[in-house]
Parts: structure tokens; sequence; C-alpha cells
């Protein structure tokens, strides 16, 4: 039998009631098709929308399932205290919402990694304070999320050492006693982590606090050469590793000698008593133009004041044709134990007596010295007179120059004897 024939739309007779729009309807449709089609095709990069068609309920719907794009700037390396680190992150879309810059230990997997911050405006940066870390290799990355929660992660910046300990350093001695010249410096360094950057080598005048570079070395065995000057010294090495941590050795304090023959300087008098008078507490200053081994000058002298011995002052008489007093030093038994040469003091008459043009005068004095070596590496003998006897002292008026003649019996820290070449006091005074 024919199968009857439906009336088509237009021939159907209409419903009675208010007819319910399909407008939301046909929208959340659209976006579940649009949801399995993201579900299933790869991204192409565009965003799309829906929305109804039907006036008066209109809804539009935007879709953003672009990843935004993120990369971590290199911090460097190596790295130590608080370092900063930076990202950078854009979202054609809906926007960047968050930025996170993330540290592991370099062999650690994608769960090793700890957030150091979390920023959520440009510029995308924070510090990491590595002072709590283990020294070593790290790596570093930064993940974005946008505002539709689509998220990435940035390339893995990895060996990025962090090292947070100083190195370790020891100055080598350079010997005891130093000529003046090249000096060669060395020191052993050491740093487990990033390196040894450099070695400087360092003096100061002994007992000071100004230090001076003398020479540095960048790579083992590290040593350099000391351009150095007669002088007393401390010495001590700072090192550096390539992180930027330091280490300074102990010091090692060491004498600096000429090696050449050493000389003397123009000498003084200190007046204790009367002006141009030798007195009791008078004192005689004679200067070496380096240390001296002061058993060389009185025997049995090591350190601080010397053993007792004599100082003696001579007059000549006038009718023997001798002109010039002569200051000599001598041992409580009439002989030369301190060897501290002789001094002319002119025609003064020190220890004239009544009848200075019969017969002679002789002074004396019991005498002790000590030795002080100076900044500028010159030594000095400060000898202080003490006691009086034998020809009683007269008091000179007149201007004199003494004239100084070294023993040829002292020596320096090495052994060596100095110059007898004879200096004369500039300018001339009345001494004592």
């Amino acid at each position: 039998m024919p199968r009857p024939v439906r009336p088509t739309d237009s021939a159907r007779a209409p419903r009675t009631g208010t007819r319910r729009s399909r407008g939301p309807v046909a929208a959340l449709v659209v976006l579940g098709l649009l949801a399995t089609t993201a579900a299933t095709v790869p991204s192409s990069g565009a965003n799309f929308s829906a929305r109804t068609v039907s006036p008066g309920s209109g809804v539009t719907a935007a879709a953003d399932w672009v990843a935004p794009t993120v990369a971590v700037t290199d911090p460097g390396s190596p790295l130590r205290g608080t370092v900063p680190l930076a990202a950078t992150a854009t979202d054609s879309g809906a926007g960047v919402r968050t930025v996170q810059v993330q540290v592991a230990p370099n062999a650690g997997d994608g769960s090793s990694y700890a957030t150091v911050c979390t920023t959520t405006t440009a510029p995308y940066s924070c510090s990491w304070a590595t002072t709590g870390l283990a020294d070593g290799a790290y790596k570093v990355r930064a993940t974005a999320t946008d505002k539709a929660d689509n998220a990435a992660t940035s390339a893995v910046v990895s060996n990025r050492v962090v090292d947070n300990t100083a190195p370790t350093a020891t100055l080598q001695d350079p010997g005891t006693t130093l000529h003046a010249g090249d000096v060669a410096l060395s020191a052993t360094a050491a740093d487990a982590t990033s390196g040894v950057a450099k070695v400087t080598f360092q003096r100061a005048a002994a007992g000071t606090t100004t230090w001076t570079d003398v020479c540095a070395a960048t790579s083992a065995p590290y040593g350099c050469t000391w351009s150095a000057t007669a002088g007393t010294y401390d010495l001590r090495a700072v090192v550096v590793d390539r992180a930027g941590n330091t280490a300074t050795t102990g010091t090692l304090r060491r004498q600096v000698v000429d090696p050449h023959p050493f000389g003397v300087r123009p000498l003084h008098t200190i007046n204790a008593g009367t002006p141009g008078r030798i007195d009791q507490g008078d004192r005689l200053v004679l200067t070496y133009s380096e240390p001296l081994a002061l058993d060389s000058i009185v025997p049995g002298w090591s350190t601080g004041r010397s053993p007792q011995f004599a100082v003696r002052v001579r007059t000549p008489a006038a009718i023997s044709g001798g002109a010039d007093d002569t200051l000599d030093f001598v041992g409580t038994d009439g002989s030369v134990t301190a060897a501290l040469g002789s001094i002319n003091l002119g025609d003064n008459g020190y220890a004239r007596v009544a009848l200075g043009w019969l017969s002679a005068g002789t002074l004396r004095a019991t005498a002790t010295a000590v030795g002080t070596t100076n900044a500028d590496g010159t030594f000095t003998v400060t000898i202080t007179f003490g006691a009086l006897s034998g020809t009683a002292p007269t008091t000179v008026s007149t201007t004199n120059t003494m004239v100084w003649t070294p023993s040829t019996s002292v020596r320096d820290l090495t052994g060596q004897s100095g110059l007898t070449t004879a200096v004369t006091q500039s300018p001339g005074a009345v001494n004592f």
C-alpha cells in the first residue's frame, strides 16, 4: 500500500502556545563541537568564537588554546650570594597571568625543580639566595601560564655553578733574610668548585695595615717576582676564586737588606744636660743603611739594650801638635769592644785640662746602645752616656763638624762588611 505523504512544514497546522527559542541550545552544541575538534586536531594558532543568532539572547564565547611563549635569562656562571633571575613571556591571546622561575640540581629530574618566585607583571624577575645551597651545578627554567590556563615551559639553562665557599691558600716562605732586588714569591692555592682566578701578593711596612699589591699570578704554580727594596716587611697573599670568594693567608715578616756593602748616614747628638758639654744622659746617634748583626757591634748583644761599654773622649795637648778631639768606644778594661769606629770632634776641647797646652785630657763615660730598624730600612744605633769619669767635661760654645769613620768589623745580617768611607755631619752644630 502506498506510504502516506506527510505534509510540509508550511502545510502543517500551527502549534498553539509560545514557541521556545533554540538560540542557547545551538550555542552549546557549537561549543561542544569546537571542544571536540580542539581535542582531536592540532592547534592552528587561531582564535575562535561562537554566538547565537537569536536576537535578544546573544552569547559570545571566545576560546584561547595557544600557549604563551617563555624564555629564562641565563644568570651566568659561577654564582654566589644573592643572584638576580629573570624571564621573558608573551601571550597574544588572553595574556600572561603568571611566570615562575625554577631551579634544580643539574643532575635532578623534572620533579626536582623548586620555584624561586612567581611573578604576575613584567619585567618578570626576582632574587635567588644561593647561600643556603650546596656548592655545585644547577639548572634554571621558567614556566608561564596565560589567563586561559594554557602553560609553557622554557628551554633549560644548565650547568650554572654555585660556589659560596672561599678558596684556600698558603704563602710560601721566601727566606729569612732577603736581598734587595728581585725576590721570588710563591703560594699554593685551591678551590674545589669554581677554581682559582688569581693570587695577589701584598706587602706592608712591618706592623702597619696599609697593604700594597706587589705582583699577581692567574695560573698555577702561583708565583711572581717582587722588586724589593731594603726594609722590614709583612708579606701575605690574597686568593680570589672565579665566583668572587676571597681568602687571605697568614703574614710573614721578613727583612730585606741591601746586597751591596752597607754604608752610613750623617750622625748627630741629643743633649740631656748643658748644651755644648758632654753630660750623663747625652746620646749619640749613628745610622747605617741597613740592619746589622748586633753581636758584631758589641759581643754578646742579641736583643734589647747592649752590654755596657765605654765612650772615650780625648783632647790632645796643644804642645804635641794635635788639634782635634776624638771619640771612640772601648771596654771597661780599656780594650776596644764596640765596633762603632771613631769620631773626630774637631778642635773644641771637650776634655781640656787647665794646662791643656802641656798635657792631654781624657774623659770617659759608661755607655749602652739600642738598635732600631727604621721604616725606610735604615738601622740606628743610639748610644746613651752614663756616669762620667776622668777629665772634667768642658763646655764648648763653638760650632763644629763631626766626622765619623765606621769600623771594619761590623757586619750586616748576611755577614757582609760595610763601607768604611767617612761621613761628615751636615750641617755643623754645637754638639752634646
